[in-house]
């Protein structure tokens, strides 16, 4: 792949896109709500902006649209086919592919082209053209604008890039900056020696995952660097909701979720004195159709949760349930039980192990796959799984009770000498129907109210009532106490468990 450029002066940009598959190009049906992938040939009716760059634009389409879940060496092999192929009639390259394996095939793709000497940017997007807050349409853009730069001589302006979707975040005086309004990219120029940090050559995050597989051509020399990331991080320190953090690692993030909002926190690990941060927190309407978009958008207007945190997530799932692992089987077999017990027909069933139970939950359809896709290091958990761990590594003598009261509904976890007898969520609408779970629990499971400890926890004032009621025949009723690190916080139980301590 030596070929010359032939860039004239006054010479229109001639870019050609290769599309994979993945969101990017995909579109809403406008009858049956499906996605399904537009016709290329139809570019500019899509995105419309693309008319104001002024250049020539062709198209490459796999004949299957490929989710990237699927992509295989044989499938890099036809991309590089497809550039090599077109090398001498185009400017640069621009590969339009879906973010679950982007990073490998960047990674890839930079191995399997050699003496490259014009730009191949690889992009995707989290959702479609047609969406109304769709990055796929800036994404596509940005990546044409790049893969179309050149300098005087006409040759190309960016020869290594990586692109940078912390916005907001100053770039160091070594960098080049190429950048609009709302995206800021690194070029890195000189001599390549600089490594760029990242988590296990992963990509970690990212709103907008975009990959680009560029050779940096030092004078004569062959050799190339290659940088399979979207994720710069900047040096220097970041300050969220006026605590400053230097170092992500001494730092753990809980994201909260649930079916009518979402929050995220942030706890100093290293200095436990350090208060709690409170990066957001969002209220919706409950709506099984828009849960997912709200959760996505969510996360794209809150960048800082993609930094390199320790992350734990909780999803505060209303239908959950427990089987022994010894019968919970493969992934198949999970989500049949679970749909059979729900009479649900769910595909993202996710499952916790505690103590030789598995806890089988989902919370809306895409959920796990947005959450590999942009939260990709983090370890997500039910509520009620960290509720159990937390209260089963506490030792007792007497069986206990444990309430956590939240709006409308409550959680339970009911132990017996550190074996879990029951984990899950009832409804209430005021302090007796609480009462009546606490001692039909009782009941159900044979035990003493004079030798059984009931703790609460979670609205103020209905547990405080709650315990003068429950103390008419319980013996021992407490309340249960927030972990001392954010003792001061109004944090769900759940999250603040989670933060301060993996469990």
């Amino acid at each position: 792949m030596d070929g010359a450029l032939s860039n004239a002066e006054n010479r229109r940009p001639h870019i050609l896109i290769v599309y994979t598959g993945g969101t990017i190009g995909m579109i809403e049906n406008d009858e049956s709500g499906a996605l399904e992938p537009f016709d290329f040939d139809h570019l500019i009716d899509n995105v419309p902006k693309i008319k104001r760059l002024d250049y020539d634009i062709d198209n490459v389409q796999f004949e299957v649209p490929l989710d990237s879940s699927a992509m295989t060496p044989d499938h890099w092999v036809e991309i590089v086919k497809v550039i090599a192929e077109n090398y001498d009639n185009y400017d640069g390259f621009v590969v339009l592919h879906g973010t679950d394996t982007m990073a490998y095939t960047a990674s890839a793709l930079s191995f399997m082209m050699e003496n490259l000497r014009k730009p191949v940017v690889i992009t995707g997007s989290q959702l479609p053209i047609g969406e109304v807050r769709t990055d796929g349409e800036e994404n596509l853009i940005t990546a044409l604008q790049v893969a179309a730069a050149r300098d005087a001589d006409g040759s190309p302006m960016v020869q290594h890039l990586g692109l940078d979707f912390l916005r907001g975040q100053p770039l160091s005086e070594q960098e080049h900056k190429f950048s609009d309004r709302r995206l800021r990219c690194q070029v890195m120029t000189g001599n390549h020696t600089r490594t760029v940090q990242r988590r296990a050559g992963l990509i970690t995050g990212g709103i907008d995952h975009a990959v680009v597989a560029l050779r940096h051509i030092d004078n004569n020399n062959s050799s190339f660097h290659c940088l399979p990331d979207c994720l710069y991080k900047p040096s220097g320190g970041t300050t969220y909701k006026g605590v400053r953090i230097d170092d992500t690692a001494e730092w753990r993030l809980a994201v909260y979720i649930t079916e009518t909002g979402m929050s995220a926190y942030l706890k100093n690990t290293e200095n436990p004195l350090e208060p709690v941060a409170t990066l957001f927190e969002e209220q919706w309407q409950q709506d099984e159709t828009a849960l997912l978009r709200n959760i996505e958008t969510a996360v794209y207007d809150h960048p800082q949760l993609l930094d390199d945190f320790s992350t734990e997530i909780v999803i505060c799932s209303p239908r959950a349930m427990w089987v022994p692992e010894v019968l919970a089987g493969d992934y198949e077999e999970q989500t049949n039980l679970y749909n059979k017990v729900y009479k649900a027909e769910e595909t993202d069933v996710l499952c916790d192990t505690v103590n030789g139970m598995c806890c089988l939950y989902t919370l809306c359809p895409g959920l796990p796959a947005f959450l590999r896709r942009t939260l990709s290091g983090a370890r997500v958990s039910c509520h009620l799984s960290v509720l159990a761990r937390r209260f089963m590594s506490r030792g007792s003598e007497m069986p206990r009770v444990y309430a956590d009261i939240r709006q409308g509904e409550v959680d339970f976890v009911v132990l017996d000498d550190r074996q879990m007898l029951l984990a899950s969520t009832q409804r209430w609408h005021d302090r007796m129907d609480i009462a009546y779970h606490v001692f039909n629990m009782m009941d159900v499971y044979g035990l003493n109210p004079a030798n059984t400890q009931v703790s609460l926890s979670g609205e103020s004032e209905i547990k405080q009532s709650l315990v003068k009621t429950l103390r008419e025949q319980i013996s021992y009723v407490m309340l249960t106490m927030m972990p001392s690190a954010v003792s001061k916080t109004d944090m769900p139980l759940a999250a603040a468990v989670a933060l301060v301590k993996n469990t």
